[in-house]
């Protein structure tokens, strides 16, 4: 494996500020007065800042490596420590209450970034876009055009490379932002769109949280599936992979955090016909969060959860949906806390997905609801569409024709996995 310029990056210590995260806003409507300046603008706007917000961040705080980290600098412990310093808030025990459990504590709030880029306070050079003319290509969003003129979403992020060799091509190291274990790894380059990927799994009171680290150049020696890795352990080296090709000068590190979507995936896929089977780490399986609203959340907070943070992400499209299997999905049986609702459910279901497709919450369909969706004579039916957060609508879940917002195509995949 090629040697690398450094180790990764703690997240930052952020002073207490405004905790509430604002939605997602469109990068389209920045307006292009010069490349380096519309990334800069993008990257803000994808954070879910504008350059004048103030929200109390220390941007000048201080990042450490992951061997600082070993000597108590990370994220929870720094946190603490300045929380100490300021007013304490009146907690139970302050009030004379006893027995009072721990709040669970997710592996999440140790954490450092997958390069050395700090992704808590993004720079507009750190990305790498499918077009200089495009800057927010290189975003999380309904950013991309395909060739049939609609929007595509992309699910990541793609982090540009620090430093490179004489032959341009990238040296940096890619590390596991957390405490977990490897799912999958893909070591063949032309199997995937993802190219040489890696997937992990991350411990968190919902559940289980998925980090996906693709279009590397090499996997790690050793690493396999079932293995467990520590904050800043190696799994390859940044590259240009996938299966069609991706130029030299774009070489970069696609991230994704999110949450999957079925645990029976695979199983859909035999059923189906889909090849290559990649079991439950298949990108349709995959639903993801903004990586660049998810690190700055977790640096502001030392003890929260991908629950506290998935509290923030807005819902693009609330639908009602039919109840096949006369029970609730299993989706939430791994993700309990997002179903509103008695476990024994076999009626119809209301469903709030975001953007990308993730589930945020179910419950169950009162009765106006489910006359909706009796009358709609259709597995599903609208109940609300959020079109400043759906924005250019890459995922296509639900569809707009010129009567008004329809059930998309996507979603007939989308309903036969969660209900599989």
């Amino acid at each position: 494996m090629p040697k690398t310029d450094s180790k990764p990056k703690a997240a930052a210590n952020i002073a207490p500020g405004d905790n509430r995260q604002k939605p997602y806003r469109n990068p389209w409507f920045v307006v292009p007065f010069a490349v380096t300046a519309v990334l800069g603008m993008v990257v803000l706007r994808a954070c879910g800042k504008g350059p004048d917000d103030d929200d109390g961040v220390n941007r000048s705080a201080p990042i450490h490596s992951a061997e600082a980290m070993q000597r108590g600098n990370s994220l929870a412990g720094r946190n603490g420590a300045a929380a100490a310093k300021a007013p304490a808030a009146k907690t139970a025990a302050d009030s004379g209450a006893e027995n009072v459990s721990p709040k669970p504590r997710s592996v999440l709030c140790t954490m450092v970034y997958p390069t050395t880029v700090d992704l808590a306070r993004p720079d507009a050079k750190n990305f790498v876009p499918t077009n200089p003319e495009h800057p927010e290509s290189a975003l999380f969003g309904s950013v991309r055009t395909g060739s049939d003129g609609r929007a595509r979403f992309h699910k990541g992020v793609d982090i540009a490379p620090q430093k490179k060799d004489r032959k341009g091509r990238a040296l940096d190291s890619v590390y596991a932002v957390a405490a977990g274990r490897v799912a999958y790894v893909n070591r063949v380059a032309g199997d995937s769109n993802y190219g040489i990927h890696v997937v992990l799994l991350h411990s968190d009171p919902i559940g289980d949280v998925y980090t996906l680290y693709a279009h590397l150049a090499s996997v790690a020696d050793g690493l396999k599936v079932g293995q467990t890795v520590e904050p800043g352990t190696v799994l390859g080296v940044m590259g240009n992979t996938a299966n069609s090709a991706i130029p030299l000068w774009r070489s970069h590190l696609h991230f994704e955090v999110g949450l999957v979507h079925s645990s029976r995936f695979g199983a859909w896929c035999d059923e189906n016909g889909v090849k290559p089977n990649r079991g439950n780490f298949h990108g349709w399986n995959m639903h993801p969060v903004n990586p660049l609203t998810f690190f700055p959340h977790f640096a502001r907070h030392a003890t929260t959860t991908f629950g506290e943070y998935l509290a923030t992400v807005p819902a693009g499209v609330e639908l009602v949906v039919a109840n096949p299997k006369n029970r609730i999905p299993e989706y939430f049986g791994r993700y309990p806390s997002l179903w509103n609702g008695p476990v024994a459910w076999s009626g119809p279901i209301v469903l709030s997905v975001s953007d990308s497709g993730l589930i945020l919450g179910g419950r169950p369909a009162n009765e106006a609801e489910c006359e909706t969706l009796a009358q709609s004579k259709a597995r599903a039916a609208i109940l609300a569409v959020h079109e400043n957060i759906l924005g250019r609508n890459g995922v296509r879940l639900v569809a707009k024709d010129g009567k008004g917002w329809v059930l998309g195509k996507a979603l007939t995949r989308w309903l036969d996995t969660l209900w599989y």
